[in-house]
């Protein structure tokens, strides 16, 4: 799997909460901004595939879900 942005960010700052002791609220808040990473990335998916949709008509187009590709990743 290739690494996000908040992943690299993530790796950068785990050094510094664990130095602290703080290691749990990492983890809850690493967990909070993959949830909000997945659902900015489904927003745009879901965008960019109702402009397809709208540009051809939906039988000649044959998209895949955001689920089915986030599954696949």
């Amino acid at each position: 799997m290739r690494q996000t942005a908040i992943d690299w960010f993530a790796k950068e700052l785990y050094e510094k909460f664990e130095m602290k002791g703080d290691g749990n609220l990492f983890d809850e808040l690493f967990i909070h901004y993959k949830e909000m990473e997945k659902q900015q990335m489904k927003d745009a998916w879901d965008a960019s595939d109702t402009n397809m949709r709208n540009q051809f008509s939906s039988s000649a187009y044959k998209g895949i879900t955001f689920n089915q590709w986030y599954k696949n990743k």
